[in-house]
């Protein structure tokens, strides 16, 4: 099969329009708090200019030019229409909520006009326009802030960093996951996915050291910060609403919880991506070490670890040569990362033990029956995916329909980051549920579903 990842050759030129975005963001956000010139206008840039510049990057990334422009008109012209419409109407009947609900819809209409322009099979249109709800799971980011200062208070530590770097940080990556998602399902809109399986690998992806550590960064920044961001939003709702709510807010209920639900799902599609490039690149580069490829998890060092492998790696240009890297990838061992997790376990479980009470010792007997069902077979770690899926769900449907069970919703960012950890390390434990792509004669023919180990 074909590059279908042509559009990450041009995202180094998409790294910089991101920044240039983020010092705009920032900039106009500092004018309006000074309340310099008109605010009216500087609202409509704030709300314009960094939209109108991911159309740009749409455009390079993609070469459909004709889309991007036609995509920017549509967006600038519904944008001045608000504004005159809606932001100079301030004795206005309409309620808050229903203008929220237009600027939200207006802008999902931008990018739906763009694949319209694109010429996406019309059958195609209803799977993407469910695909753009997952732009809105990048709003979280920017309250990622509060979960940072929340941790920092319960450690009793405090971190001063400038505002300017955590709004930089959000905005860019902010910026680059929404461009990957619209590629994606451009990527599906032109037939260049096969259909709905998660656990294909494709050798013919083709990932420079660059755009290869652009997306490294930004997935695993995104992941890390997103559940920050679910963490500060969760003790915004909380706050809120027990200190100023009534009917006349009702509508932040449900805008709450769909940013909520957009925010899981947004944090589960960067998870199955990063899994993806990560195998992807391991073969194109011939890395085969499972724990190595744990290790890159890891926040932080992680990042260190990828850029010391950078200075001793080289591409393999031949499929042969890939599907050797495949190969070698199946035949390591798991055993690395699975002893440093029983390790991990029996550590917690002694020092439960030397504490006392009962209560963290039934915990960690079940962490580590569930432990063992992840690691012995396909099914079990299934069973814990699909039970981290039905407790995140309960806690984060509950608390707005039961006022009284808002103390659950701390678990939703470790919910969350759970389910991300499990999506990523399901090939370094069950590797024999991947399959690959054959885009050259092997001397075996392979058919997908075939399991090759």
């Amino acid at each position: 099969m074909e590059n279908n990842k042509a559009y990450l050759r041009q995202f180094g030129i998409a790294f910089l329009i991101a920044a240039l975005s983020a010092v705009v963001t920032i900039w106009l956000s500092d004018s309006y708090s000074r309340n310099l010139s008109r605010p009216g206008i500087l609202i409509l840039l704030l709300q314009s200019l960094p939209v109108i510049l991911l159309l740009i990057n749409t455009g390079i990334v993609t070469d459909l030019w004709k889309a991007a422009i036609g995509s920017i008109a549509v967006f600038a012209t519904m944008a001045v229409l608000k504004h005159f419409l809606l932001g100079q109407n301030k004795d206005s009947a309409i309620g808050q909520g229903t203008i929220i609900a237009i600027h939200q819809v207006s802008y999902l209409l931008t990018f739906f006009v763009f694949f319209l322009l694109a010429k996406a099979e019309s059958k195609k249109l209803p799977v993407i326009a469910l695909g753009l709800l997952l732009l809105f799971g990048t709003s979280t980011l920017y309250q990622f802030t509060e979960g940072f200062e929340w941790i920092g208070k319960a450690i009793g530590t405090k971190i001063n960093l400038p505002r300017y770097l955590f709004v930089s940080i959000a905005s860019v990556t902010s910026h680059l996951i929404q461009l990957l998602i619209l590629c994606e399902l451009l990527n599906y809109a032109k037939g260049k996915t096969i259909g709905f399986k998660p656990r294909i690998i494709n050798p013919g992806n083709e990932y420079s050291k660059l755009n290869g550590t652009i997306i490294f960064w930004i997935l695993k920044t995104f992941l890390y910060l997103s559940v920050l961001g679910a963490l500060g939003m969760m003790l915004n709702y909380v706050d809120f609403f027990g200190r100023y709510y009534n009917e006349s807010y009702s509508y932040l209920k449900w805008y709450y919880l769909f940013n909520l639900l957009m925010t899981g799902a947004a944090i589960i599609a960067a998870a199955w991506y990063l899994r993806k490039f990560l195998l992807e690149y391991f073969i194109s580069y011939h890395f085969s070490s499972r724990f190595l490829y744990w290790f890159f998890l890891l926040p932080i060092v992680g990042i260190f670890a990828w850029l010391a492998m950078l200075a001793d790696s080289d591409r393999k240009e031949g499929f042969a040569q890939r599907k050797k890297g495949v190969e070698d990838f199946a035949s390591s061992s798991p055993n690395g990362v699975i002893g440093l997790f029983l390790v991990l376990l029996i550590l917690r479980f002694l020092i439960s033990l030397m504490n006392g009470g009962a209560q963290p010792i039934i915990t960690i007997l079940i962490t580590g029956l569930l432990f063992f069902a992840l690691i012995s077979s396909i099914t079990g770690y299934y069973i814990n995916l699909y039970l981290s899926f039905a407790v995140l769900l309960t806690c984060i449907i509950l608390p707005f329909f039961i006022s009284t069970a808002s103390t659950i919703m701390v678990l939703i960012p470790l919910l969350l980051l759970n389910i991300a950890q499990l999506i990523l390390i399901y090939p370094v434990l069950h590797f024999s549920a991947f399959d690959y792509i054959s885009y050259e004669e092997e001397e075996k023919p392979w058919e997908p579903g075939q399991d090759l180990f």
